[in-house]
């Protein structure tokens, strides 16, 4: 396993932390930083710069390969859906949706990055890694000092918060506070684990703890209700699977009595007992119901529940004056939108997650990844899947383009790090 120059090899770990970073910015940026990624990697593979595959690096056996045969699996349900949306559609007001193979399945190609990152990450020597791991963390800590004085002054982006006058949501340069609360847990989980580990340099966990304070302050200024549901519990469970005994019992309680004390807040209590947008949820929610009734298999085609919901409320208020939308719900989206076997292959992704997150948590390795080991890894992939899926409930972070580009990153970083410490 090897590259070959040392040219080839300053030019990957470039293309690497461009990647890395540029998954922070904007929906501009992130696109940008993928091609960053992907251009130089076929370019070096094709003409074989790269020495020997990674251990490891299989399409049909090991971690990759498992991954890999999940995601076709699950592109090839949402395109199923889309071919019996196509020739059998249903029909909502009089109308039937309009299925365009190449626009509707455009995101899946974020799902087949994951391998890329995984194999170059692997492909490069830790002292490069951390490297890299500095450059994305420092970006981190910018960005989140950024969102941290967005919510006083509005700046870059303002979007105010109707509860709180003159104050505003923490979007960063995401566009909108709810990217950010599923965005922003990723690296979050990972400063944490950095924050307290014991192998690390008092001034690397200094660092660590700025990231963890000002970007913990940037995900609670994001103002997401659900996230302040969701990040509690996986803090929780990050605690409670890494303290032992009386010690984690101390801290959930201690957990717990602060959350109860800050819902006690006027103005948290005020904003978490906000009803704005519940009823138009709702509304979306049923109308993702009917489509999984109407087509229990196959639902009304991928990413075409928006559309249809449209249609379908339209019809069913007999009104022009509706709110459509996807389903705001990852679960209901998959469901309405590409009926059960979309969904159990999209459950089969999920679940590989948190079974191979739990794997590295198992794992004893003396080998680290980014300056932690595989158990370090491990806890907090947990965590920020729990958190993530828990953010899925009131909205479809899943197959927003600017949240799959960390997911995607992420998840590469998962097969980096089972390839990693089986070797």
């Amino acid at each position: 396993m090897s590259i070959r120059t040392p040219l080839a090899e300053k030019l990957i770990l470039i293309s690497l932390a461009i990647f890395c970073f540029m998954t922070l910015g904007s929906m501009a940026t992130m696109s940008i930083g993928t091609a960053f990624l992907i251009l130089p990697f076929v370019a070096m593979k094709r003409t074989k710069v790269f020495g020997s595959a990674p251990a490891g690096f299989s399409v049909s056996e090991g971690t990759v390969g498992q991954y890999l045969r999940i995601t076709a699996a699950l592109v090839s349900a949402l395109a199923f859906s889309l071919v019996v949306a196509k020739n059998w559609p249903l029909s909502y007001s009089g109308k039937i949706s309009e299925v365009q193979f190449a626009d509707d399945l455009k995101k899946v190609w974020h799902l087949f990055i994951p391998p890329i990152v995984a194999y170059c990450f692997v492909l490069v020597p830790e002292t490069s890694r951390r490297k890299i791991g500095v450059a994305y963390g420092v970006v981190f800590l910018i960005f989140s000092v950024i969102g941290f004085q967005q919510f006083f002054t509005g700046w870059p982006r303002p979007q105010g918060v109707p509860e709180w006058p003159g104050r505003f949501h923490s979007t960063i340069f995401l566009g909108h506070h709810l990217s950010l609360a599923s965005i922003w847990i990723f690296p979050w989980f990972v400063a944490l684990e950095l924050a307290f580990s014991g192998k690390e340099s008092l001034r690397v966990r200094a660092f660590a703890w700025a990231c963890v304070v000002f970007g913990g302050a940037s995900l609670f200024f994001s103002l997401s209700r659900m996230l302040w549901v969701a990040l509690p519990v996986g803090i929780a469970l990050w605690t409670v699977l890494r303290l032992p005994g009386k010690l984690r019992i101390a801290a959930v309680a201690a957990l717990v009595l602060i959350a109860g004390v800050a819902t006690q807040i006027p103005a948290i209590s005020l904003r978490l007992n906000s009803h704005i947008g519940a009823g138009t949820r709702v509304e979306l929610w049923k109308a993702n119901w009917e489509f999984f009734k109407a087509r229990p298999w196959t639902g009304v085609g991928f990413r075409h529940t928006q559309e249809m919901s449209g249609l379908y409320l339209m019809e069913k208020f007999n009104s022009q004056d509706v709110f459509s939308g996807h389903a705001h719900n990852n679960f209901l989206e998959m469901l309405g939108g590409s009926g059960i076997l979309g969904t159990l292959a999209w459950l089969a992704w999920c679940f590989f997650w948190f079974q191979q997150s739990y794997v590295l948590l198992q794992t004893k390795s003396s080998k680290v990844l980014f300056g932690l080991g595989p158990s370090a890894w491990g806890r907090a992939l947990l965590a920020v899947g729990v958190v993530f899926q828990l953010n899925g409930l009131t909205q479809v972070n899943f197959w927003e383009a600017k949240v799959m580009h960390s997911l995607t990153f992420f998840m590469g970083l998962l097969l980096a790090a089972r390839v990693e410490f089986r070797k």
